[in-house]
C-alpha cells in the first residue's frame, strides 16, 4: 500500500467520526436542551431513567421556587407563558346583577388556539363560544353584582 492510498482508506474511515464530531459541535445548544428535558432512554433492553432529578425535587434536595421558575419563560400580571408553549391567562370579570350571558375579550390573543377556560368563583358557566382572543360564556342569572376570575389556557 502506499502513500495514496493509505490516505483514501484513512479518509474513508474517519469520514463518520468527523462528521458526528462536527454536528456536536454546531447543535451543541439545542441537543443540551433536549437532554435534559429527556425522562428517559430506550433501546432494547437497555433503558436508562432519569426519575433521580424528580426524586430529588420531592425529597425537597432540589430548591422547588429555583426548579419551577425555569418553567415560566415570561409573567406579567395578567398572563403566564411555559416552557412547553402553553400561554395561561388570568381575567377578572366583573359580573352585573340581571345577566346571563358575557362576551369575554382576552388580554392577549393566543398564537394558536384557546383550549380550555377555568372559572374561580361562586358561578357555574358554560362556555358556548371559544376562539383565540375572545369567548362567549352563559351562567345562571346573578342576583347581585359579583366578581370571578377566569382562567384560559391556550397555545
Amino acid at each position: 500500500m502506499d502513500c495514496r492510498q493509505f490516505i483514501v482508506a484513512l479518509t474513508g474511515h474517519l469520514a463518520w467520526p468527523v462528521t458526528v464530531f462536527t454536528l456536536l459541535l454546531i447543535f451543541h445548544s439545542p441537543i443540551a436542551k433536549l437532554i435534559k428535558r429527556m425522562v428517559s432512554i430506550k433501546h432494547g433492553d437497555f433503558e436508562l431513567n432519569f426519575a433521580e432529578r424528580t426524586k430529588r425535587l420531592i425529597e425537597g434536595k432540589i430548591d422547588r421556587d429555583k426548579y419551577f421558575k425555569k418553567q415560566i419563560l415570561h409573567e406579567t400580571p395578567h398572563y403566564k407563558l411555559y416552557a412547553n408553549g402553553m400561554l395561561v391567562q388570568k381575567i377578572q370579570l366583573k359580573l352585573a346583577a340581571g345577566l346571563t350571558s358575557r362576551e369575554v375579550t382576552f388580554p392577549t390573543t393566543f398564537p394558536g388556539e384557546a383550549v380550555s377556560i377555568q372559572a374561580i368563583g361562586d358561578i357555574d358557566l358554560v362556555v358556548r363560544r371559544l376562539a383565540a382572543g375572545n369567548c362567549t360564556i352563559t351562567f345562571n342569572e346573578v342576583a347581585q353584582d359579583r366578581e370571578i376570575t377566569l382562567l384560559v389556557s391556550g397555545v
